[in-house]
């Protein structure tokens, strides 16, 4: 009988490590799924995620944006993530007989005026590709973080003797996030001349940052008919005559946020780190004719 029940007592404990293991099985498989299921929804949300954002990214149809005399431009794409900041994409053919340098002016982004970064030369024949860079500091200014439409115009040079050829008319390129958008421009500040079909808005100090600075922000909107620039005269800074870096130009209907900098070795010379109080001119002057179409009062800032 001992040999009987200890013979059962031994199958008994065998049918349970059995058991046992199986359920550990069981709970290990469930922990692989669960662990996969949860990778699979991660990457299924990344995709989805990109797809977003790929979806908000604007984009420009190819587009002939010039043809004029042997001179063929095409805009081929807009590309947002550059190393160096957005960059409009150019296919430049030149089949005319002598060399050229393409430019740009009054280009406006969403209606503000933005500096391109782009001057190219062309030889007779060539074909080149090329782009048009946006700067990152210029867009923050002006509180651009989409492309939605963009305004210029081309500036022909002979790439011999630097005389112009020829200015196109305005062209406008829309981009994908153009439909249903509506920039809203920001004039938040103390208004220190309205007239003449120009506003002009001191937004305040700005802070040294990136090698820029410090200075003083403005608004200028120009709903004129004409372009306009506008330049900064007798001014001061904390008491201290400066000459600034300013010298702004707002096609007819644009607006610009831009910054009046001024020289480091000014500003270390008259020990300021900081605008605490500031004191200008504006002089307006037609930009075609460079007649003055008005100069302003005093405009004084202090903190």
């Amino acid at each position: 009988m001992k040999k009987a029940s200890l013979a059962l007592v031994a199958i008994a404990l065998a049918l349970t490590a059995c058991g046992g293991s199986k359920k550990a099985e069981s709970a290990a498989e469930t922990k692989t799924a669960s662990v996969e299921t949860a990778a699979e929804g991660t990457e299924a949300s990344n995709e989805a995620a990109d797809k977003t954002e790929a979806a908000q990214t604007p984009t420009v149809a190819e587009t002939v944006v010039l043809d004029r005399e042997g001179l063929k431009i095409t805009a081929k794409e807009l590309d947002m993530n550059g190393s160096l900041g957005p960059s409009l994409k150019l296919l430049i053919e030149n089949g005319t007989e002598q060399n050229v340098t393409v430019q740009i002016r009054d280009m406006s982004v969403n209606g503000y005026m933005i500096a391109p970064l782009f001057s190219s030369a062309v030889g007779k024949g060539e074909t080149k590709e090329d782009g048009v860079g946006f700067s990152p500091r210029a867009l923050k200014l002006s509180g651009i973080d989409t492309f939605a439409e963009l305004e210029f115009r081309f500036c022909v040079l002979d790439s011999e003797t630097l005389d112009k050829l020829y200015e196109s008319e305005p062209i406008t390129l829309r981009t994908s996030a153009a439909e249903g958008y509506q920039e809203r421009f920001d004039d938040s500040g103390t208004v220190a001349y309205e007239g003449e079909g120009v506003k002009i808005v001191v937004k305040g100090p700005i802070e040294k940052e990136n090698g820029f600075g410090p200075g003083i922000l403005l608004y200028i909107e120009n709903k004129s008919d004409k372009k306009i620039a506008i330049h900064a005269t007798d001014v001061t800074v904390n008491d201290a005559v400066l000459e600034p870096i300013f010298s702004p130009e707002i096609a007819p209907g644009k607006h610009v946020i831009e910054a009046m900098t001024f020289f480091d070795n000014q500003l270390e010379d008259s020990k300021i780190n900081t605008v605490r109080k500031a004191a200008f001119k504006c002089l307006i002057v037609d930009a075609e004719s460079f007649e003055t179409v008005k100069e302003t009062d005093l405009i004084q800032l202090k903190i």
